[in-house]
């Protein structure tokens, strides 16, 4: 009875957090309309793939150079962005993190393009034999924590060009630290303030007029270009060096006149070597999002441009004293955490020239001013349950408060006896949609 109560409690955990999964090629799992939405739990080698190999799946048998497409299905469409890995090794779950990959493929902002085909260009030179597609996404809605998520499919790449390399030629890395098996690829958690005036590990995907916009990330391998693959170049703010001293891409532009020095080549290591898990805070021309600074002599990363603020706003980097009361002893600067999922109500301490804005149900902070397409910005009056947007729980068993009820725009679906969510638009693939 224990056991059950345990399983049910989970389950319903589980459900409850879905967000996304790859379904087009069909992965490891078996069946793309089976549910495995939920975040990778850290520490474990779910990051590397959730599954071995699976018999009863054929795999796609492309040719390099071809264009495929895969397809995605975010049933909670959270800001992030995806990227696409391949390897030729064929590990069991019991030596899994001795996989290497190596990138040929970035989604910048994925959530624009779920349950639509992404046309991805293989790289003429991938060495011919079974491989596995390995598909990641993180995502910036609980910033800075960050939810991942990963998926594998056994795949065939057919080679008998010229071009072909072989594996021992392509530079690969292990995705994880096998220490601890926590991700390589990308920084665990962000490590600052996104609101503040310095780029962090992740960009700020709130606010995209007033903070920079960049993918985090290692570099495709051997400076392919295709696929978005400038967005983590080698030395572009968010790029993660995994330690191949791999050179950078072309740029997709001419320099300016007075170009920001090069960062430091990273020195060549094996393989096997331990990678450095955060991204560059170095400025580099080639970043579209990212302004170069006006002079060349610091490698810094760039202030981010200060948002709109009244004449007493928030660009005094000293903070402001708050009020008495529940703000004893509370110091807040413009930026700073005010409330929001499992952070304390301190909605009445924000410095002058901000208040207290819901940016989503998990995260409010103190900002100048509310912006279209935050939870502060829906109008409570247009809906008995104007909270609930994309992901949020309305419905299942033991589940009472106004079931079936979302915000405007927002339909109820049902998963399975356990859980339902708001969605906007249609029904997401593998719910109850009749």
């Amino acid at each position: 009875m224990l056991s059950s109560f345990v399983f049910f409690v989970t389950l319903f955990l589980d459900q409850a957090n879905g967000h996304g999964r790859l379904t087009v090629p069909t992965t490891r799992l078996g069946n793309p309309a089976r549910y495995e939405n939920d975040p990778v739990i850290f520490s474990s080698k779910q990051f590397i793939c959730r599954n071995d190999k699976n018999p009863n799946v054929t795999p796609p048998s492309w040719t390099a150079g071809d264009v495929i497409q895969i397809t995605y299905d975010l049933s909670a469409p959270h800001v992030g962005d995806a990227a696409v890995y391949l390897s030729y090794d064929d590990e069991p779950f019991a030596t899994r993190e001795n996989m290497q990959f190596f990138k040929i493929a970035n989604i910048p902002r994925a959530r624009d393009r779920t349950g639509t085909p992404v046309s991805i260009t293989l790289p003429s030179w991938l060495p011919d034999g079974n491989a596995i597609l390995r598909w990641e996404w993180y995502a910036l809605h609980v910033n800075p924590k960050i939810e991942m998520y990963a998926q594998c499919v056994d795949v065939i790449i057919n080679n008998d060009s010229a071009d072909a390399l072989q594996v021992s030629e392509v530079p690969k890395y292990y995705v994880v630290d096998r220490s601890n098996y926590d991700p390589a690829t990308l920084p665990k958690q962000n490590s600052g303030d996104i609101w503040d005036n310095v780029i962090d590990d992740y960009r700020n995907a709130f606010d995209t007029n007033n903070y920079p916009q960049f993918m985090t990330g290692p570099e495709c391998a051997l400076g392919y270009t295709d696929n978005n693959c400038a967005e983590t170049a080698v030395g572009t703010t968010g790029w993660v060096d995994m330690g191949l001293g791999a050179p950078a891409p072309s740029p997709p532009a001419p320099s300016p006149p007075a170009p920001v020095p090069a960062p430091p080549a990273p020195v060549p290591s094996p393989a096997t070597s331990a990678p450095t898990n955060s991204p560059t805070q170095s400025p580099v021309v080639t970043t579209p999002v990212v302004p170069a600074p006006a002079t060349t002599t610091t490698t810094a990363a760039p202030p981010a441009p200060a948002p709109p603020a009244p004449v007493d706003g928030p660009s005094d980097p000293a903070p402001a004293p708050t009020p008495g009361g529940q703000c004893d002893g509370v110091t807040l600067w413009s930026g700073s955490t005010c409330g929001g999922g499992s952070n304390a109500d301190l909605s009445e301490c924000c410095p002058s020239g901000t208040a207290c804005y819901a940016v989503n149900p998990w995260w409010s902070g103190c900002l100048p001013e509310c912006q279209a397409g935050w939870l502060c910005a829906i109008d409570e009056s247009d809906s008995l349950c104007p909270t609930r947007f994309s992901g949020s729980k309305c419905g299942g068993l033991g589940f009472e408060d106004n079931v079936g009820c979302c915000a405007n725009g927002f339909n109820c679906y049902k998963f399975n006896d356990w859980w339902s969510g708001c969605f906007e638009g249609d029904c997401p693939a593998g719910y109850e949609c009749d």
